[in-house]
Protein backbone atom coordinates (compact mmCIF):
# COMPACT_ATOMS: atom_id res chain seq x y z
CA UNK A 1 0.00 0.00 0.00
CA UNK A 2 2.89 2.32 0.76
CA UNK A 3 4.55 1.59 -2.77
CA UNK A 4 1.60 2.50 -4.13
CA UNK A 5 0.94 5.77 -2.50
CA UNK A 6 4.42 6.61 -3.34
CA UNK A 7 3.81 6.02 -6.89
CA UNK A 8 0.33 8.18 -7.18
CA UNK A 9 2.86 11.03 -5.21
CA UNK A 10 4.97 10.89 -7.48
CA UNK A 11 3.21 11.02 -10.68
CA UNK A 12 1.42 13.87 -9.13
CA UNK A 13 4.28 15.66 -9.11
CA UNK A 14 4.92 15.00 -12.42
CA UNK A 15 2.11 16.42 -13.45
CA UNK A 16 2.71 20.00 -11.14
CA UNK A 17 6.13 20.05 -12.83
CA UNK A 18 5.39 19.61 -15.99
CA UNK A 19 1.67 20.87 -16.63
CA UNK A 20 -0.57 20.43 -19.81
CA UNK A 21 0.66 23.13 -21.65
CA UNK A 22 -2.45 25.58 -23.22
CA UNK A 23 -2.19 27.17 -25.97
CA UNK A 24 -1.65 30.83 -27.49
CA UNK A 25 -2.78 33.32 -30.21
CA UNK A 26 -1.52 36.70 -31.23
CA UNK A 27 -3.91 39.59 -31.23
CA UNK A 28 -2.26 42.05 -34.02
CA UNK A 29 -2.61 46.08 -34.49
CA UNK A 30 -5.55 47.20 -36.58
CA UNK A 31 -4.65 50.49 -36.02
CA UNK A 32 -2.64 52.78 -34.83
CA UNK A 33 -1.66 56.64 -34.58
CA UNK A 34 -0.41 59.43 -32.24
CA UNK A 35 -1.77 62.99 -32.34
CA UNK A 36 0.48 65.80 -31.43
CA UNK A 37 -0.56 68.88 -29.42
CA UNK A 38 1.50 71.51 -31.32
CA UNK A 39 -0.71 70.93 -34.28
CA UNK A 40 -3.88 69.59 -33.01
CA UNK A 41 -5.85 69.47 -36.08
CA UNK A 42 -3.60 67.17 -37.52
CA UNK A 43 -3.52 63.67 -38.42
CA UNK A 44 -0.21 60.89 -38.34
CA UNK A 45 -2.64 57.89 -38.97
CA UNK A 46 -0.23 57.52 -42.14
CA UNK A 47 2.83 57.43 -40.10
CA UNK A 48 5.30 54.42 -40.25
CA UNK A 49 6.81 56.18 -36.20
CA UNK A 50 4.24 56.37 -33.24
CA UNK A 51 6.01 59.52 -31.46
CA UNK A 52 6.05 59.50 -28.08
CA UNK A 53 6.75 63.01 -26.50
CA UNK A 54 6.95 63.89 -22.79
CA UNK A 55 4.96 66.21 -21.17
CA UNK A 56 2.09 63.87 -22.46
CA UNK A 57 2.16 66.29 -25.19
CA UNK A 58 1.84 63.12 -27.81
CA UNK A 59 -0.14 60.21 -26.77
CA UNK A 60 -0.01 57.06 -28.49
CA UNK A 61 -3.01 54.94 -29.50
CA UNK A 62 -3.05 51.70 -30.11
CA UNK A 63 -6.05 49.20 -31.49
CA UNK A 64 -5.67 45.68 -31.59
CA UNK A 65 -7.62 42.82 -33.20
CA UNK A 66 -10.83 41.43 -31.28
CA UNK A 67 -11.34 38.59 -32.75
CA UNK A 68 -8.41 36.21 -30.85
CA UNK A 69 -10.37 37.54 -27.87
CA UNK A 70 -14.11 36.96 -28.65
CA UNK A 71 -15.15 34.70 -25.68
CA UNK A 72 -12.38 33.51 -25.12
CA UNK A 73 -10.70 32.39 -21.64
CA UNK A 74 -7.45 34.02 -21.03
CA UNK A 75 -4.83 32.67 -18.83
CA UNK A 76 -2.60 35.89 -19.70
CA UNK A 77 -2.31 38.70 -22.08
CA UNK A 78 1.01 40.42 -23.02
CA UNK A 79 1.50 43.46 -24.39
CA UNK A 80 4.61 43.23 -26.72
CA UNK A 81 5.94 46.80 -27.90
CA UNK A 82 8.81 47.46 -30.11
CA UNK A 83 11.12 50.44 -29.43
CA UNK A 84 13.09 52.39 -32.12
CA UNK A 85 14.35 55.20 -30.97
CA UNK A 86 14.84 56.72 -27.52
CA UNK A 87 16.03 60.76 -26.93
CA UNK A 88 14.46 60.31 -23.05
CA UNK A 89 13.62 57.30 -20.80
CA UNK A 90 11.24 57.37 -18.36
CA UNK A 91 7.99 55.81 -17.56
CA UNK A 92 4.87 55.67 -19.96
CA UNK A 93 1.39 54.99 -18.71
CA UNK A 94 -0.91 52.19 -20.94
CA UNK A 95 -4.44 53.11 -20.27
CA UNK A 96 -7.40 51.57 -21.33
CA UNK A 97 -9.59 53.59 -24.32
CA UNK A 98 -13.59 54.08 -23.73
CA UNK A 99 -14.62 55.33 -27.09
CA UNK A 100 -13.96 54.67 -30.71
CA UNK A 101 -11.51 56.53 -32.80
CA UNK A 102 -10.03 55.95 -36.40
CA UNK A 103 -6.42 56.22 -37.19
CA UNK A 104 -6.86 58.32 -40.74
CA UNK A 105 -8.94 60.77 -38.71
CA UNK A 106 -7.76 61.30 -35.15
CA UNK A 107 -6.38 64.04 -33.90
CA UNK A 108 -4.96 66.13 -30.54
CA UNK A 109 -8.23 68.19 -31.08
CA UNK A 110 -10.66 64.84 -31.11
CA UNK A 111 -8.51 62.59 -29.06
CA UNK A 112 -10.50 59.77 -27.57
CA UNK A 113 -11.53 59.83 -24.19
CA UNK A 114 -9.58 56.85 -21.90
CA UNK A 115 -8.98 55.43 -18.06
CA UNK A 116 -7.33 57.58 -15.68
CA UNK A 117 -6.37 54.64 -13.84
CA UNK A 118 -3.55 53.20 -15.78
CA UNK A 119 -3.81 49.28 -16.81
CA UNK A 120 0.08 49.52 -16.91
CA UNK A 121 3.45 50.91 -16.87
CA UNK A 122 6.33 50.86 -18.75
CA UNK A 123 10.00 52.37 -18.18
CA UNK A 124 11.82 53.22 -21.48
CA UNK A 125 15.52 53.24 -21.15
CA UNK A 126 16.47 51.87 -24.75
CA UNK A 127 15.61 51.33 -28.05
CA UNK A 128 14.30 47.45 -27.90
CA UNK A 129 10.82 45.02 -27.35
CA UNK A 130 9.38 45.26 -23.73
CA UNK A 131 6.30 43.48 -22.63
CA UNK A 132 3.83 44.25 -19.96
CA UNK A 133 1.32 42.50 -18.80
CA UNK A 134 -2.34 43.58 -19.84
CA UNK A 135 -4.05 40.15 -18.30
CA UNK A 136 -6.97 42.20 -16.75
CA UNK A 137 -7.67 44.65 -19.48
CA UNK A 138 -7.50 41.39 -21.85
CA UNK A 139 -10.26 39.46 -20.07
CA UNK A 140 -12.41 42.61 -19.75
CA UNK A 141 -12.45 42.50 -24.00
CA UNK A 142 -12.88 39.08 -24.04
CA UNK A 143 -15.87 38.85 -21.98
CA UNK A 144 -17.43 42.54 -23.73
CA UNK A 145 -17.02 43.69 -20.04
CA UNK A 146 -15.42 46.53 -22.12
CA UNK A 147 -15.31 47.51 -25.55
CA UNK A 148 -12.03 47.50 -27.39
CA UNK A 149 -11.20 50.67 -28.58
CA UNK A 150 -7.04 49.92 -27.37
CA UNK A 151 -5.18 51.38 -25.19
CA UNK A 152 -3.34 54.87 -25.35
CA UNK A 153 0.42 54.95 -24.51
CA UNK A 154 1.04 58.21 -22.59
CA UNK A 155 4.34 59.97 -20.84
CA UNK A 156 5.64 62.93 -18.70
CA UNK A 157 8.93 61.89 -19.01
CA UNK A 158 9.82 59.47 -22.04
CA UNK A 159 10.46 60.80 -25.28
CA UNK A 160 10.54 57.27 -27.63
CA UNK A 161 9.77 56.50 -31.53
CA UNK A 162 8.03 53.26 -31.96
CA UNK A 163 7.16 51.65 -35.27
CA UNK A 164 3.56 51.52 -36.53
CA UNK A 165 1.86 48.65 -38.25
CA UNK A 166 2.58 50.69 -41.74
CA UNK A 167 6.34 49.16 -41.67
CA UNK A 168 5.26 46.04 -40.76
CA UNK A 169 3.08 43.40 -38.88
CA UNK A 170 6.38 42.23 -37.27
CA UNK A 171 7.19 45.54 -35.89
CA UNK A 172 3.95 46.18 -34.42
CA UNK A 173 3.03 46.35 -31.16
CA UNK A 174 0.84 42.79 -30.48
CA UNK A 175 -1.05 41.29 -27.83
CA UNK A 176 0.29 37.60 -26.95
CA UNK A 177 -2.86 35.85 -25.42
CA UNK A 178 -1.89 32.63 -23.52
CA UNK A 179 -5.22 30.48 -23.05
CA UNK A 180 -6.69 27.94 -21.02
CA UNK A 181 -7.46 24.47 -23.06
CA UNK A 182 -7.09 22.70 -25.97
CA UNK A 183 -6.85 24.92 -29.47
CA UNK A 184 -9.61 25.07 -31.72
CA UNK A 185 -10.21 22.29 -34.64
CA UNK A 186 -9.95 24.43 -38.05
CA UNK A 187 -12.16 23.30 -40.13
CA UNK A 188 -11.07 22.07 -43.76
CA UNK A 189 -9.96 25.13 -45.92
CA UNK A 190 -12.04 25.10 -48.72
CA UNK A 191 -10.25 25.34 -52.80
CA UNK A 192 -10.64 29.12 -53.65
CA UNK A 193 -13.25 30.02 -55.83
CA UNK A 194 -12.06 31.97 -58.78
CA UNK A 195 -13.54 35.80 -58.88
CA UNK A 196 -13.35 35.70 -63.01
CA UNK A 197 -14.67 38.81 -64.17
CA UNK A 198 -13.09 42.44 -63.68
CA UNK A 199 -13.45 43.64 -59.93
CA UNK A 200 -13.69 46.69 -61.77
CA UNK A 201 -15.43 47.76 -65.25
CA UNK A 202 -16.62 51.21 -65.51
CA UNK A 203 -17.98 54.53 -64.71
CA UNK A 204 -20.89 56.80 -65.74
CA UNK A 205 -20.49 57.93 -69.49
CA UNK A 206 -19.32 56.38 -72.44
CA UNK A 207 -16.42 57.34 -73.34
CA UNK A 208 -12.54 58.10 -71.90
CA UNK A 209 -10.32 61.13 -72.93
CA UNK A 210 -6.60 61.86 -72.19
CA UNK A 211 -4.52 64.42 -74.44
CA UNK A 212 -1.51 63.34 -72.50
CA UNK A 213 0.48 61.03 -71.02
CA UNK A 214 -0.91 60.21 -67.59
CA UNK A 215 -1.61 57.45 -64.93
CA UNK A 216 -5.57 56.87 -64.72
CA UNK A 217 -6.57 54.82 -61.96
CA UNK A 218 -9.34 54.22 -59.18
CA UNK A 219 -9.51 54.57 -55.02
CA UNK A 220 -11.66 51.90 -54.26
CA UNK A 221 -12.30 49.56 -50.97
CA UNK A 222 -12.93 45.56 -50.93
CA UNK A 223 -15.78 44.18 -49.01
CA UNK A 224 -14.24 41.14 -48.15
CA UNK A 225 -10.59 39.69 -47.67
CA UNK A 226 -8.97 38.98 -51.33
CA UNK A 227 -6.21 37.85 -53.30
CA UNK A 228 -5.38 39.28 -56.27
CA UNK A 229 -3.64 36.98 -59.26
CA UNK A 230 -3.69 39.33 -62.67
CA UNK A 231 -3.48 43.00 -63.00
CA UNK A 232 -5.09 44.25 -66.66
CA UNK A 233 -5.55 47.14 -68.36
CA UNK A 234 -8.92 47.47 -70.76
CA UNK A 235 -8.05 46.69 -74.25
CA UNK A 236 -10.27 47.07 -77.39
CA UNK A 237 -8.44 47.30 -79.95
CA UNK A 238 -5.00 46.06 -79.45
CA UNK A 239 -2.01 47.82 -77.08
CA UNK A 240 0.49 49.84 -79.50
CA UNK A 241 2.84 50.36 -76.35
CA UNK A 242 3.59 48.16 -72.96
CA UNK A 243 1.12 49.18 -70.55
CA UNK A 244 2.06 49.58 -66.58
CA UNK A 245 -0.76 48.48 -64.13
CA UNK A 246 0.06 48.86 -60.10
CA UNK A 247 -1.87 48.54 -57.27
CA UNK A 248 -0.82 50.64 -53.99
CA UNK A 249 -1.80 50.78 -50.42
CA UNK A 250 -1.76 54.60 -50.02
CA UNK A 251 -1.64 54.28 -46.22
CA UNK A 252 2.00 52.60 -46.73
CA UNK A 253 3.50 54.31 -49.73
CA UNK A 254 2.52 56.60 -52.39
CA UNK A 255 5.40 55.72 -54.39
CA UNK A 256 6.60 52.05 -53.87
CA UNK A 257 3.55 49.54 -55.27
CA UNK A 258 2.52 46.76 -53.72
CA UNK A 259 2.37 44.83 -57.12
CA UNK A 260 3.07 45.71 -60.93
CA UNK A 261 2.66 44.40 -64.25
CA UNK A 262 3.38 45.02 -67.74
CA UNK A 263 0.20 44.32 -70.32
CA UNK A 264 3.12 44.03 -73.35
CA UNK A 265 2.49 45.59 -76.75
CA UNK A 266 0.87 43.90 -79.31
CA UNK A 267 -1.73 42.07 -76.94
CA UNK A 268 -4.69 41.92 -78.79
CA UNK A 269 -7.63 43.11 -78.18
CA UNK A 270 -10.89 40.91 -77.42
CA UNK A 271 -14.54 40.70 -76.69
CA UNK A 272 -13.75 40.81 -72.72
CA UNK A 273 -12.09 44.36 -73.70
CA UNK A 274 -9.48 43.68 -70.67
CA UNK A 275 -6.31 42.25 -70.98
CA UNK A 276 -4.87 40.24 -67.77
CA UNK A 277 -1.27 39.44 -66.62
CA UNK A 278 -0.11 37.35 -63.88
CA UNK A 279 1.06 39.38 -60.42
CA UNK A 280 4.14 37.73 -58.35
CA UNK A 281 3.76 37.90 -56.01
CA UNK A 282 0.02 38.03 -55.33
CA UNK A 283 -1.34 40.79 -53.12
CA UNK A 284 -3.79 39.79 -50.41
CA UNK A 285 -6.30 43.27 -49.95
CA UNK A 286 -8.11 43.66 -46.17
CA UNK A 287 -11.96 44.33 -46.14
CA UNK A 288 -11.98 48.13 -45.24
CA UNK A 289 -9.06 49.68 -46.67
CA UNK A 290 -8.41 52.16 -48.55
CA UNK A 291 -6.16 50.58 -51.82
CA UNK A 292 -5.85 52.78 -55.62
CA UNK A 293 -5.06 50.93 -58.91
CA UNK A 294 -3.39 52.69 -62.05
CA UNK A 295 -2.48 52.16 -65.59
CA UNK A 296 -0.25 54.09 -67.66
CA UNK A 297 -1.71 56.01 -70.39
CA UNK A 298 0.11 57.27 -74.18
CA UNK A 299 -0.41 60.58 -74.78
CA UNK A 300 -2.79 60.16 -78.06
CA UNK A 301 -6.42 61.18 -78.21
CA UNK A 302 -8.47 58.01 -77.26
CA UNK A 303 -12.02 56.95 -77.54
CA UNK A 304 -13.44 54.16 -75.33
CA UNK A 305 -16.61 52.66 -74.84
CA UNK A 306 -17.75 51.95 -70.87
CA UNK A 307 -18.88 48.49 -70.87
CA UNK A 308 -21.55 46.20 -72.54
CA UNK A 309 -24.61 47.79 -73.16
CA UNK A 310 -23.24 50.45 -71.06
CA UNK A 311 -23.98 48.06 -68.10
CA UNK A 312 -21.78 49.88 -65.64
CA UNK A 313 -22.23 48.59 -62.12
CA UNK A 314 -19.75 47.43 -60.31
CA UNK A 315 -18.70 43.91 -58.86
CA UNK A 316 -20.23 43.50 -55.44
CA UNK A 317 -16.64 43.21 -54.00
CA UNK A 318 -15.87 47.11 -54.95
CA UNK A 319 -16.80 50.34 -52.69
CA UNK A 320 -16.50 53.90 -52.90
CA UNK A 321 -14.50 54.00 -56.21
CA UNK A 322 -13.41 57.19 -57.82
CA UNK A 323 -11.57 58.13 -60.70
CA UNK A 324 -8.26 59.66 -60.21
CA UNK A 325 -5.29 60.70 -62.43
CA UNK A 326 -1.82 61.74 -61.75
CA UNK A 327 -0.09 64.59 -63.45
CA UNK A 328 1.74 64.12 -66.97
CA UNK A 329 4.15 61.64 -66.77
CA UNK A 330 6.29 59.55 -68.87
CA UNK A 331 5.73 56.40 -66.48
CA UNK A 332 3.20 55.09 -64.36
CA UNK A 333 2.81 56.93 -61.06
CA UNK A 334 0.66 57.26 -58.21
CA UNK A 335 -2.53 58.78 -59.44
CA UNK A 336 -3.70 61.67 -57.08
CA UNK A 337 -5.48 64.47 -58.81
CA UNK A 338 -9.43 63.39 -58.79
CA UNK A 339 -11.38 64.26 -61.84
CA UNK A 340 -13.24 67.60 -61.95
CA UNK A 341 -16.55 67.21 -62.14
CA UNK A 342 -17.26 70.06 -64.68
CA UNK A 343 -14.80 67.92 -67.08
CA UNK A 344 -17.27 64.70 -67.28
CA UNK A 345 -14.34 62.38 -67.60
CA UNK A 346 -15.19 58.99 -66.76
CA UNK A 347 -12.14 56.95 -65.95
CA UNK A 348 -12.34 53.24 -68.00
CA UNK A 349 -9.40 52.40 -65.87
CA UNK A 350 -7.71 48.78 -65.10
CA UNK A 351 -8.91 45.72 -63.49
CA UNK A 352 -7.91 43.06 -61.84
CA UNK A 353 -9.03 39.23 -61.11
CA UNK A 354 -8.66 37.46 -57.76
CA UNK A 355 -9.85 34.64 -55.47
CA UNK A 356 -11.52 34.44 -52.27
CA UNK A 357 -9.37 34.04 -49.00
CA UNK A 358 -10.78 32.25 -46.42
Amino acid sequence: MKTSAYIYLFLAMLLLAFPVPGWSADANTVQDAFTNKTAADRNYGASKTLSLLQREARPVFIQFDQAPLEGAEIEKATLKLSVSRVFAQGPASIFAIYEAWSENTVTYDSNPAWASVPEGEVFITSPGTYEIDLTSLARRWASGELPNHGIALSSRDATAYLPSKETGVDNAASLIIELDGEPPVEPPVEPPVDGGTPAIQAVQADRFETYAQRTIGWNFKVTRRVRVTQLGVYNRDGLQIDVPVAIWDPAISKTQPLGQIEVPAGTPGGASTFSYQALSPTVVLQPGRVYTLGSYEPGELVFKPTCPAFNCDFATEITDVFGTRSPLGDSIQYPKWQVDSFVNIPFVGPNFKFVEEP
